[in-house]
C-alpha cells in the first residue's frame, strides 16, 4: 500500500506527543503547534504512541487532511476549508 503524502507548503504532522490525543494540545503535532485553516494535516503510519484517537475542541480547522493508517475523531467539530479528506 502506499502511503500518501502532503505536497502543500504548510502542513502539520500527529506525532501525539503530549500523549492525551487532543488534537488543540500544540504538542501533540510535529512542529508543536495547532493547524489552521490554511494548513494540511498528516496523520501517520504507524499510529503514534498506539492511540488512534484525536479528540477535538469545538471550531478545529484543517485545509485538507490525509488519513495513513485507521483513526478515529471524537467530540467538537472540524471544518475542513478548501482541500479534501483522504484516507490510504
Amino acid at each position: 500500500m502506499a502511503l500518501a503524502t502532503v505536497s502543500d507548503a504548510a502542513a502539520a504532522t500527529g506525532d501525539n506527543s503530549a500523549g492525551n490525543g487532543l488534537w488543540s494540545t500544540g504538542t501533540n503535532w510535529q512542529d508543536n503547534s495547532e493547524p489552521g485553516s490554511g494548513v494540511a494535516v498528516l496523520f501517520p503510519s504507524p499510529v503514534p504512541l498506539n492511540s488512534p484517537f484525536i479528540t477535538l475542541s469545538r471550531g478545529e480547522l484543517a485545509h485538507s487532511m490525509i488519513f495513513n493508517e485507521s483513526y478515529g475523531l471524537a467530540s467538537g467539530t472540524l471544518n475542513v476549508t478548501t482541500g479534501s479528506i483522504s484516507v490510504a
